[in-house]
């Protein structure tokens, strides 16, 4: 999952076999004319991976207007909606053995803001079981 542009961006992949990935690898970058600032860390662990999944569920149906997901010692991801439908997504990613970190904010727009919200649920969120409806079967006694 990429977002942003080409001076400002968040990339977050996951390490995982499958989806909800627990270990996920980022880049960041902001940047403005005579400025930049990048983060690349190959491995960072999701703090409660099962229950992410969950939470970026909510966010992206609406049912809360602010997701935070935090990494092992290294940061967090933190998003809130608006009334517009425009997401800022604000992050900051650490190594506290170095002392260093970068911190940025990205601005999105209701499509965009859709989009990501997608990606997010396709990182984190369990997947659906295979064979589709898993509910029991209508018992024809009592239909």
């Amino acid at each position: 999952m990429r977002i942003g542009s080409d001076q400002n961006f968040l990339q977050i992949e996951g390490l995982d076999q499958a989806a909800p990935f627990s270990l996920v690898q980022i880049e960041a970058q902001t940047a403005c004319p005579g400025w930049m600032s990048s983060v690349f860390n190959q491995q960072l662990e999701v703090n409660d991976p099962e229950s992410v999944g969950r939470w970026v569920s909510d966010f992206r149906c609406g049912t809360t207007r602010r997701l935070e997901i935090t990494f092992s010692g290294a940061g967090w991801l933190r998003a809130r909606r608006y009334t517009g439908g425009q997401i800022v997504v604000h992050y900051r990613f650490s190594h506290l053995t170095v002392g260093a970190a970068v911190e940025g904010e990205l601005v999105l727009s209701p499509p965009s803001a859709e989009e990501v919200c997608s990606a997010l649920e396709a990182l984190f969120a369990e997947p659906e079981p295979a064979g589709g409806d898993n509910r029991a079967p209508a018992d024809p006694e009592h239909p």
